[in-house]
């Protein structure tokens, strides 16, 4: 599938998360959308990273860096209907495998470990949550979820969710911590 193919079909994904019903709403409204909207934005500049020869994948990468601070590495392979909801601080590391229909959120990391033989593939229809880390050789399944703050270092099966610890409550420590008044504001 080619870039403009690609980013058609992200476009319609954002349209029917925004339910857009009309094909012709959908095409007066892609240029306004497409300078205003951020996901769009980060959408169409992952798609010209990735679809550059190697020697101008540096610049869209830069762009992304500059106005999204996400990096997306060359040689990923990212499906159609790709959406960012809040696309900020997002790093995928080189031959990442994404399927078609993706979410993925911001503060979000995947990618190998230091020595892996490959990176993470994430299957059709994969909502990943902010601040989710997938990390290694792993495979995630088809409609997974991984929620927000989850750690995956492990095969997720088609259909789970990866949740990640609730927060422990320590009783009587912000004092100590931070003394009688607690934290002062600005």
């Amino acid at each position: 599938m080619g870039v403009f193919a690609l980013i058609r079909e992200d476009y319609r994904a954002f349209s029917r998360l925004r339910g857009d019903a009309s094909a012709a709403r959908r095409r007066l409204l892609f240029l306004p959308r497409l300078l205003i909207n951020p996901s769009l934005h980060a959408s169409v500049l992952v798609r010209f990273s990735n679809g550059s020869p190697a020697w101008m994948h540096w610049f869209w990468r830069n762009i992304l860096i500059w106005t999204h601070s996400m990096d997306i590495a060359y040689r990923s392979e990212i499906g159609p209907g790709l959406f960012f909801p809040h696309p900020h601080t997002i790093t995928m590391a080189p031959g990442v495998v994404i399927g078609a229909r993706c979410r993925i959120s911001h503060m979000t990391t995947i990618a190998g470990n230091v020595g892996s033989a490959r990176a993470p593939i994430l299957g059709d229809g994969v909502a990943v949550m902010p601040g989710a880390q997938i990390l290694g050789e792993v495979t995630i399944g088809d409609n997974c979820v991984v929620g927000a703050g989850a750690w995956v270092d492990s095969d997720m099966p088609a259909g789970s969710i990866a949740v990640a610890d609730k927060a422990a409550i320590v009783e009587g420590k912000a004092e100590a911590l931070f003394g009688p008044a607690g934290i002062l504001p600005y």
